[in-house]
């Protein structure tokens, strides 16, 4: 990890995962991010056993900014839909205020 750049324990930076993926890359190992089909591998299993401690606290570091990027797309999608749903559903009341007053002629609230 670079001396002057951190990322907290939920947070991704791209150039510490890039620095963090060539350590373990200089170590011969292909990083493999986390999923059910990685940890169902029995090759996987194999390599993670006989990694080294390095190796092994590497790929956690990976795993987790792997993940943290994962939740943080995540998070940013539901944001955007969000802003892009809310002004939908604000149309759709005031037609809805409009078609109840048109139709009763009460003033919608």
């Amino acid at each position: 990890m670079p001396n002057n750049e951190r990322v907290g324990s939920d947070g991704f930076s791209q150039e510490v995962f890039d620095s963090t993926l060539g350590k373990l890359e200089d170590l011969g190992i292909v990083y493999v991010a986390p999923s059910p089909e990685r940890n169902a591998d029995e090759e996987w299993k194999m390599l993670n056993e006989q990694a080294s401690r390095e190796a092994k606290n590497i790929i956690a570091t990976l795993d987790r900014l792997s993940t943290n990027a994962k939740r943080i797309t995540a998070t940013e999608n539901l944001r955007q839909d969000y802003h892009e749903i809310i002004p939908k559903i604000r149309e759709a009341k005031e037609k809805i205020h409009k078609t109840v007053y048109t139709v009763s002629g009460m003033a919608p609230q």
